[in-house]
């Protein structure tokens, strides 16, 4: 209801740009007050930590109920207990990542072993939160061993690249990874081949985990119904 609603208004210039000036410093004002209670609350989890381990921050963890980005944390959790046991794990949402609170914290705390891990998805795009995110924290912390997970990339502003290069190149520990070859491709305009590879979602670590001998019957397909969705309704329906 929300996104068919939201795209409605799209439709109407005037009508968005009415709603935007009188709706936008109410949205800020809350934003601001959600995102500093999520940082301390945070913070006070974590207030006593010792560094006698290694941390694995993990930002970007899901908010909302899609359902492909719940199965990307699942499998990245389940990732990071395989291959990095000896290291402690705290999960940080997008939003707190913008906090001056936390990012003075995580300043404090931070080690030269410690690892960025970035959330998987359709990402990096112009004015995604995850990617300002990603250039944010990465700003911030240009020498920190960072991996940002298998995505999509759909950045074609001119702009934005160049700003999205100059931080980059500023990483010299930075793993960027795209999921399919044409994200490879547009990936290689702000991130150099020595920082960047092709590996598929991380969701596909689930197939050949499900038993095969339970019985199965038809097709099923699942196709999308929000703001990206690649084909038309007509085109669905076809």
């Amino acid at each position: 209801m929300y996104n068919r609603i939201r795209d409605e208004i799209l439709k109407h210039e005037k009508l968005f740009s009415i709603i935007h000036f009188f709706f936008t410093p109410i949205r800020v004002t809350r934003e601001f007050f959600a995102r500093r209670k999520m940082a301390n609350d945070l913070i006070n989890n974590y207030s006593t930590i010792t560094r006698e381990d290694s941390i694995i921050f993990y930002f970007g963890i899901p908010e909302h109920n899609n359902l492909g980005d719940m199965a990307q944390t699942y499998c990245t959790r389940r990732w990071i207990q395989e291959n990095y046991p000896e290291y402690k794990v705290i999960e940080v949402r997008t939003r707190i990542s913008f906090d001056k609170k936390f990012l003075k914290f995580l300043e404090k705390l931070l080690t030269e072993q410690d690892i960025f891990l970035f959330q998987s998805g359709y990402c990096s795009r112009h004015k995604n939160p995850d990617h300002l995110m990603h250039l944010n924290i990465l700003k911030h912390f240009p020498n920190q061993r960072a991996v940002i997970l298998p995505q999509t990339v759909n950045i074609n502003s001119k702009k934005d690249i160049d700003k999205t290069r100059a931080i980059f190149s500023e990483c010299k520990r930075l793993l960027f990874i795209a999921r399919d070859s044409i994200s490879y491709d547009k990936a290689k305009d702000f991130v150099s081949e020595k920082h960047l590879d092709l590996y598929p979602d991380i969701v596909t670590s689930l197939i050949g985990r499900i038993d095969n001998n339970i019985h199965k019957s038809g097709v099923l397909l699942c196709m999308r119904n929000d703001s990206e969705k690649y084909y038309s309704d007509s085109d669905i329906k076809n």
